[in-house]
This record gives C-alpha cells, structure tokens and sequence, in this order.
C-alpha cells in the first residue's frame, strides 16, 4: 500500500473518531444548557415568595392580617397572560361582599419583572361627595357617577384569559343584584376600560349584571374625573 493511500485511511479513521467523541459532548454541553435554562425560572409557590419578586406595598398585607394565619388563605392567583406573560392578583383586603386587590403583569416573558396596574373606576356622585380630595377635570354636580384612577379594585374579579379582559363586579349588595360592572383590556400594559354597566336601584327585580344598563363611551368619558382621598 503506498504512503497516500495510509495517509487517506489514517485522516478517515481520526474524522470518524472526532464525530463518535464530539456527539456526546454537544449533546452534554446542550443538556446543560437546558438545565441552567429551567433552573432560572423558578415558579413562586407562597405569597411570601411572590412578595419578594413583586415588593407590593406592606399595606396590602396589614389589610388581609386577621385572615393570613389561616391555611385555606392564599391570598394571590396567576393567571397566564399574552405573550407568555403572568398576571399576578394579590388580594389587600376584605369586605361582606368584595375583595379589595391590586394586579401585577409581567414585563416580558420569565422575567420576574412585574408593572402595577391602575385601573380607571366609577363611583357614584352621592358616595363621593365625602371623599374627593381634588378635582381633575369637569364640574362637580354635573354627572351621576365621577371617575377615578387607583390600583386597588374593589369588587369580585373575573379574569378571561382568551380575551386578556379583566372583569370588575362591584356589587352594592350579596346577591349582585345592582352596582357597577366594569370589563377592562390591557392596552399598552394598563387596563382601559371596555365597557361599563351599571344598576344603582336595589329596590327593583334581581336582574344579572350582563343585563346591567350599558352606558355608552361618550357618557362617562364626559363625567368629572377625582382623586379621592383614600388615593392620596
């Protein structure tokens, strides 16, 4: 055999040598990978560990302080949300009939980076008389209801994932038979409102939210919008 021949088989042997050894370790190199990947994110199982992410207020947690020490109290959900974004709703406090929360969305996908929300809402003109620190825009006594901008939302929240749509039932009594339905969709990474409806009698017939009045967008976008004091 010559010496080019001895020389071909020679290279062949060492490249096919090269391939068995190599294979194992792009695939060990990318398993390690995958493994520093997932041990990255790791998903918060406890409000304390969300806390910790998040650093919501303390306040939130003095309001819900009598019913925290309780195992069946969880006191947070995540919901997903696009772009493989978590919603994060913490409950603040309590009443007879509504939870008082505050939401956080991510920034961007695993990043633990989280935004407050703040939600535009509706209060009634006579409620508000006692509590408005300071009016931002209309006239007092000209509308039935006034608006106001806060992060707590106080009411029973539904949360529809397939439309990115947050739902606010306030309900003026237990059996939901009036008050104030709020759906809002999150739109440049704060909500806006969607619709609105509203029932302010509770004398009258039982009649479900979704059949509320609906009041129109150029109705209470024209009412006078507050701070009230508990915002300040």
């Amino acid at each position: 055999m010559s010496k080019y021949c001895m020389w071909v088989l020679l290279a062949a042997s060492f490249l096919f040598l090269s391939a068995c050894f190599a294979a194992p370790s792009n695939q060990l190199s990318q398993q390690q990978n995958n493994k520093r990947d997932n041990s990255t994110v790791i998903e918060p199982q406890t409000r304390a560990q969300w806390k910790q992410i998040i650093q919501w207020p303390d306040a939130c947690d003095e309001g819900v302080s009598d019913i925290s020490f309780s195992k069946h109290f969880k006191g947070f959900w995540v919901h997903p949300w696009s772009q493989g974004r978590r919603l994060v709703q913490v409950v603040c406090t309590r009443g007879t009939y509504n939870l008082g929360v505050i939401f956080y969305l991510e920034t961007e996908k695993a990043s633990n980076q989280f935004t407050l929300l703040v939600f535009p809402q509706f209060i009634s003109a006579g409620s508000a008389e006692s509590m408005i620190a300071k009016v931002l825009s209309g006239q007092l006594g000209t509308a039935p209801y006034y608006q106001f901008q806060r992060p707590l939302v106080w009411g029973s929240i539904l949360t529809d994932m397939s439309g990115d749509t947050i739902t606010n039932e306030n309900r003026y009594r237990g059996a939901g038979g009036c008050g104030i339905l709020t759906s809002y969709q999150i739109v440049e990474g704060q909500p806006q409102v969607a619709s609105l409806r509203i029932k302010e009698d509770c004398t009258e017939a039982w009649l479900a939210p979704e059949l509320w009045p609906l009041i129109k967008k150029s109705d209470y976008a024209s009412w006078p919008l507050v701070v009230l004091e508990e915002e300040e």
